[in-house]
């Protein structure tokens, strides 16, 4: 999972990254392709004492559901 960026300012840290892998397993009712898939993420969490506090989170999932086929 490539990190293309990483940035933090106080008790915020904000990440963008890109998950690569394979469909090889029936996702929302497509049966697997073997196709390689990728889809970028980017996450704001807030740390408190050390620990992940509060997380929000962006996925490309219209990416992820053309590359499997789900969208047609």
């Amino acid at each position: 999972m490539p990190r293309l960026h990483c940035l933090g300012e106080g008790d915020l840290v904000s990440t963008h990254k890109v998950f690569r892998g394979r469909h090889t397993g029936e996702w929302f009712g497509v049966p697997p392709s073997g196709k390689p898939v990728e889809f970028a993420v980017m996450d704001l969490t807030r740390y408190r004492d050390g620990l992940m506090f509060e997380r929000w989170s962006l996925a490309d999932a219209l990416t992820l559901l053309q590359q499997t086929g789900a969208l047609g």
